[in-house]
């Protein structure tokens, strides 16, 4: 009898656990919108760094045509002889939602440099909230927008 209580006991413990770890692993693997949203803040801000480092090598922003692959190939012609990249380790990822990150060189926004940004989680211009465009206007420390308030 005392046995049998035992084993039932174990068994209920593992269920338990089971539970607690299969809740655990999906709280990892399914990042939040505001995950998300910080990612792609980060993003920006490292491919705006790599942006910068090709301009300090080449003497001039990748075109919009070149996007953002030309830092990790070299672009054709004399810029070549210039180029020291790769600059990216990987190929310039997607935004946290699937879409590629949008590259405009001049910028519309900044014609003096370019206009990296993600459309945040709807894909689409402007928004708020998480939905809200995610910027940068030409050099790292100009990337622009706030991670909304936490909704409670």
């Amino acid at each position: 009898m005392v046995r049998r209580k035992w084993v039932l006991g174990c068994a209920v413990s593992a269920v338990i656990f089971l539970v607690f770890a299969i809740a655990f692993i999906l709280w990892i693997a399914y990042p939040t919108d505001e995950d998300r949203f910080d990612r792609a803040h980060s993003d920006v801000a490292n491919l705006a760094t790599a942006l910068e480092q090709f301009e300090l090598d080449v003497g001039r922003y990748p075109t919009t045509a070149e996007g953002l692959n030309v830092l990790r190939e070299a672009p054709k012609g004399d810029d070549a002889v210039r180029w020291r990249g790769p600059y990216l380790k990987r190929p310039a990822p997607p935004d946290p939602w699937g879409n590629p990150y949008v590259y405009v060189c001049p910028g519309v926004a900044n014609p003096q440099s370019y206009d990296l940004l993600s459309y945040g989680s709807d894909g689409k211009p402007g928004g708020s909230g998480f939905a809200e465009d995610i910027i940068s206007l030409g050099p790292p420390d100009a990337a622009t927008s706030e991670a909304p308030a936490k909704q409670q």
